[in-house]
């Protein structure tokens, strides 16, 4: 039996998006949802990111990390 639920959810705009297994960029989302975890993304944790070099550790670009962010909102 099909809830109207999982019909609403079977459509392709909600499915979310794809990364490949332990990929830099699935471990940079992980990073990014983190940050926006709590609802109140600030600019220091941004600051931190960057001087910590999180994004070379990553294998990402800083930008890239940002852009994560920015679409995980």
């Amino acid at each position: 039996m099909t809830s109207n639920l999982d019909v609403a959810l079977i459509g392709k705009e909600n499915e979310m998006r794809r990364y490949a297994q332990n990929s830099p960029q699935a471990a940079a989302r992980i990073v990014a949802l983190t940050i926006i975890a709590d609802g109140d993304v600030d600019k220091a944790e941004f600051a931190l990111l960057d001087r910590l070099a999180v994004h070379e550790q990553l294998g990402v670009w800083a930008a890239e990390t940002r852009v994560l962010t920015d679409n995980a909102m």
